[in-house]
């Protein structure tokens, strides 16, 4: 034990300096992360005054990623920007995200073409895409 020390007590004293990093290999094991990675967005239940969205994602495995869903009328701005439009705050569960546009009322109208917007956030970063979006047309 007193030979190790010693050693150990000359390394440290010929180094100026010692840096240790931080290796994920080493501290996760592999295949795990903490990182959310979004899989694929569907939009479902499409009526009259509203539709459902559903995002699918993996990984997040602390389960600190929020989604944020955008939306605009398309119809009646040519030009709209989601993220200057409507926003809401979306539900987790499992490895889903998902929400409910309902009660759509003027200027949405029947027949209307709805420019959608999602957007995660993750305070761990994110693999591949950080948002989804589609055109969803009102059922008339």
């Amino acid at each position: 034990m007193r030979n190790i020390l010693f050693i150990l007590f000359f390394i440290l004293s010929c180094e100026s300096s010692i840096e240790v990093e931080e290796s994920d290999s080493l501290l996760r094991p592999e295949g795990n992360d903490d990182r959310v990675e979004l899989l694929g967005m569907t939009v479902n239940d499409i009526s009259s005054t509203g539709f459902e969205v559903v995002i699918s994602y993996q990984n997040d495995l602390n389960l600190n990623a929020t989604g944020t869903f955008y939306y605009c009328n398309e119809t009646d701005d040519p030009t709209c920007d989601p993220l200057n439009g409507t926003s809401v705050t979306v539900s987790k569960s499992g490895t889903k995200f998902y929400h409910t546009i309902k009660n759509l009322s003027s200027p949405n109208d029947p027949g209307d073409r709805i420019n959608t917007l999602f957007v995660v956030s993750d305070p761990d970063g994110f693999l591949g895409v950080d948002s989804f979006d589609a055109d969803v047309n009102l059922s008339l």
